[in-house]
């Protein structure tokens, strides 16, 4: 009779005995194979015949492609299979190819774009620049408003020049408001002073580009009084950076989010739960709070946020956390459907001066009315994963 493997110099210990023994409980896990392939990248010298061979090169929604001096295609990247990056990057085809890609109106004319395929393009034009054209893509280029919001914001955070770096997440506000908010999402700007430049500039309306009414790019409009008008467009990104810099009571730090994110981030292969989740931390589960604050005794991330959500989730919820949380897109495309099918937890009103006016179905008569609770945060999640549901193919209604 064999004996299992027992390491040695552990007398007593139970380590590795069951690795041979068909009745350990083991049987059924799966055995170690290889790990899976990552992208593969084809070498210098291959790269480079390609290149020589080119007869055309630019830049598509999956990578780069090749065509040969009789327009067959000789080479298209994808995610599995790419060219090799140091030889592209120092390529003047190449880097032409990305100039073009950038300078392209993708949004306009025949050409015109979905906004995934745009953004995709963006992506692998960007991902095949050199390192010293990024920075001018992110400034000049009017497709920048496509690249993912950590691209620029890393490049904002690390410049010099702050002051110019807030200037460009204003002109890029000017540009797409949702581009902004997901700099802004992305952790930028990382201080007060930046968030409130961004507070101030945006909160009220500026023409998007020079008219020929003598009005410039960024000038504030008035109204017949003179006075500014007030802008609605980007109020989300506003609120989530007065809740962050300006806190009042319960209105979680950045920390906390963050601790929270990671707790939801483990349910992203449940999205009913998640919602779940969710859902009590806008309305609450009725549960007391913990006074006695020995929830809070778990030092690792993952237990905080577990802790933080719990305690956010008792009594009446906390609108404030949800926000922020809604604002970081915590939740995942499918999770934040399911959320949006799930009707108010009750009757309570925003508190907000800013009322809508709705029509009595009993009178006839109009009247102001203050929307409920959280209304301002589902729309913001019909606005921020609307691209995500249409690529999905989810359908939430509005």
């Amino acid at each position: 009779m064999s004996q299992p493997r027992k390491p040695k110099g552990a007398p007593g210990g139970v380590g590795g005995q069951f690795d041979h023994d068909p009745t350990g409980g083991a049987s059924d896990l799966p055995a170690f194979g290889a790990a899976p392939q990552g992208t593969a990248y084809e070498s210098t010298q291959r790269t480079r015949e390609l290149l020589d061979q080119a007869g055309s090169v630019y830049v598509t929604g999956d990578g780069l492609r090749i065509d040969d001096k009789d327009g067959h295609l000789l080479y298209q990247e994808s995610d599995d299979h790419r060219l090799d990056q140091a030889t592209l990057v120092h390529d003047r085809r190449v880097q032409r190819a990305v100039r073009e890609a950038f300078a392209d109106p993708m949004d306009s004319g025949d050409a015109a774009m979905t906004p995934s395929a745009r953004r995709a393009r963006t992506k692998a034009a960007f991902r095949l620049a050199s390192p010293y054209s990024r920075r001018g893509i992110i400034d000049h280029s009017p497709n920048a408003r496509y690249l993912p919001g950590t691209y620029i914001a890393h490049s904002l955070s690390h410049r010099r020049d702050q002051e110019a770096a807030l200037d460009r997440l204003n002109s890029l506000y000017l540009d797409d408001a949702s581009a902004a908010a997901n700099v802004i999402r992305a952790g930028f700007p990382h201080d007060k002073h930046g968030a409130f430049r961004f507070i101030n500039y945006t909160k009220v309306k500026r023409y998007s580009a020079d008219d020929k009414n003598g009005h410039k790019r960024g000038e504030i409009m008035r109204d017949g009084n003179g006075q500014p008008i007030a802008e609605p467009k980007g109020k989300n990104a506003r609120s989530y950076l007065r809740m962050l810099w300006q806190p009042t009571n319960g209105v979680p730090d950045k920390t906390q989010v963050d601790d929270m994110c990671r707790a939801l981030k483990q349910m992203d292969d449940t999205p009913q739960v998640q919602a779940e989740v969710f859902y009590e931390v806008c309305y609450g589960n009725g549960t007391p709070r913990n006074m006695s604050g020995m929830l809070g005794s778990n030092r690792t991330s993952a237990g905080r946020g577990w802790n933080r959500l719990d305690r956010a989730s008792s009594e009446r919820g906390n609108g404030n956390a949800a926000r922020m949380l809604a604002y970081r897109k915590a939740l995942t495309p499918q999770a934040a459907a399911e959320f949006l099918k799930m009707g108010p937890g009750d009757q309570r009103l925003a508190h907000t001066r800013w009322t809508t006016r709705k029509r009595d179905k009993a009178t006839g008569q109009m009247r102001d009315v203050t929307p409920a609770r959280l209304t301002e945060m589902r729309s913001f999640i019909h606005a921020a994963y609307a691209d995500d549901f249409k690529r999905l193919g989810i359908d939430v209604g509005r």
